[in-house]
């Protein structure tokens, strides 16, 4: 019996030297209840910190939630902006084509009318010192007709043109 006490009592101080002096895991020995209570509340100030770091964290979430919707909705606008001024950019680029088109018709008929009337590459003056070289006045009064008739047709031509 005697063995079986000592066999005991060995076993208990065996237990009680592993001890970590934390009362959360047990231990017979070394446990301080001041050191216990300053490891709780230093766990729960680290509680605390890590809410607050959490809650920190969760603002700025949805603080770049909402930006994101905010940038997403920019983005739509800026898009169909940018379609928008694509589509005008190609509208502008047919017609630049076809007033290139129109543009080289032109020339042409304006090449064919000074072909036609060589007066219209003079300039006025030039155009009245040969009307006044002209010897008589019937001569004069057949340019004069002739130029009036010409005038006619080139109005006529210019406002078919444009």
């Amino acid at each position: 019996m005697l063995k079986r006490v000592i066999y005991c009592l060995f076993l208990s101080l065996l237990a009680g030297c592993k001890t970590t002096g934390d009362p959360t895991t047990g231990g017979l020995y070394g446990w301080s209840e001041e050191k216990a209570k300053q490891r709780q509340a230093q766990l729960n100030r680290r509680v605390v910190d890590i809410e607050a770091q959490m809650n920190a964290i969760e603002e700025e979430n949805q603080e770049l939630e909402s930006d994101k919707v905010q940038l997403t909705q920019l983005i739509v606008i800026q898009s169909e902006k940018l379609n928008a001024l694509i589509a005008s950019h190609d509208a502008l680029l047919d017609k630049i084509e076809t007033y290139k088109g129109l543009e080289h018709i032109n020339q042409t008929k304006i090449s064919q009318l000074k072909t036609r009337y060589p007066w219209l590459g003079l300039s006025r003056e030039e155009v009245l010192r040969q009307f006044q070289e002209a010897a008589s006045e019937s001569r004069q009064q057949q340019m004069l007709n002739q130029l009036e008739s010409e005038l006619e047709s080139l109005a006529q031509e210019i406002d078919m043109i444009l």
